[in-house]
């Protein structure tokens, strides 16, 4: 029983950065725009997050500095798709690129080191919040920060955004056909652009949330492949709030999973391949009942309709 419980704990602090992440790709793509350089927006939204944190000992000023990379590179993103009708999967590859180079570089210039930085101040979690705890919720719940509270309130408030207001259905006009929003009087361009840097956000707190959130430091190439993980996420999940948290759950189990069996006597090489394995067995799963954005990846030109 206590094996369940440490598992199910673990579970909910691996999904937290993937479920992040797979709700500003949700942004992204209903509004029309295709991003997978959310690996790099992760990781460099990981390293400002530590170093934000370093500079001034406060972890939520490391988070505003997370946020504001993150919209720095969405608008960059949106900027060229929307406006310069750039490729989405090319755009999005350069910004992984960017994410990974760019880390490293400022880590050497910063901490004097290309593998890690030194410690900073991070999140306090539930435990050292809460001192007098029963040992269940301790277990489950007690080494969860704040930014898992923020993580169930987006979910929240996304899903009565778009699914409960007239901004939201303008953004799913917007994504399956702007050309309906655009006599609509809606300025598409202006919207799609405001949307992935909405996106990129929130996938740069799904960043920090590992930097200032988990470790309290920040190591190179410490998003290991969850930036994918969320967009394989975000489709698992139908492009829905709620399913994306179900989902999200789903790949954190098979993480947690994968490091308990890690403690048997089991292939490393077999171990190690089981989240993306059940990545892609998932999606195959699903493929026929995944209907994302008519739109998303394909550039919006006023006045031609399609």
């Amino acid at each position: 029983m206590l094996n369940l419980i440490s598992l199910l704990g673990s579970t909910l602090r691996i999904a937290l950065p993937i479920i992040l992440c797979a709700l500003g790709s949700m942004f992204c793509e209903r509004a029309g725009i295709l991003n997978i350089g959310m690996e790099g927006i992760m990781l460099l939204g990981a390293f400002f997050g530590a170093y934000g944190s370093y500079l001034t000992s406060n972890a939520y000023v490391g988070l505003l500095f997370a946020v504001f990379i993150g919209a720095l590179l969405g608008f960059l993103h949106g900027f060229l798709t929307v406006k310069c009708h750039t490729n989405h999967i090319i755009n999005g590859v350069a910004i992984n690129l960017l994410g990974d180079g760019m880390s490293t570089l400022l880590l050497v210039f910063v901490w004097g080191n290309k593998g890690k930085s030194s410690e900073v101040v991070g999140f306090k979690t539930i435990n050292n919040i809460l001192p007098h705890r029963t040992p269940f919720l301790s277990m489950v719940f007690g080494d969860l920060n704040v930014l898992f509270l923020l993580m169930l309130a987006l979910v929240v408030i996304s899903y009565l955004y778009i699914f409960k207001s007239p901004l939201g259905l303008r953004l799913r006009v917007i994504g399956d056909k702007p050309e309906v929003a655009d006599t609509m009087g809606v300025n598409v361009e202006r919207s799609q652009i405001a949307y992935v840097v909405v996106g990129s956000m929130i996938a740069s707190i799904a960043g920090s949330s590992l930097s200032i959130g988990s470790l309290h430091y920040f190591s190179r190439q410490m998003v290991a492949g969850r930036g994918y993980m969320a967009l394989a996420a975000m489709v698992f999940g139908f492009w829905h709030p709620c399913y994306i948290l179900l989902s999200g759950l789903f790949f954190g189990f098979i993480q947690a999973l994968q490091m308990r069996l890690q403690l048997l006597d089991f292939p490393v090489q077999f171990i190690e391949m089981i989240p993306y394995l059940m990545t892609v067995v998932m999606l195959v799963l699903t493929s026929k009942a995944n209907k994302g954005p008519k739109h998303a990846g394909k550039p919006f030109i006023r006045g031609i309709r399609e």
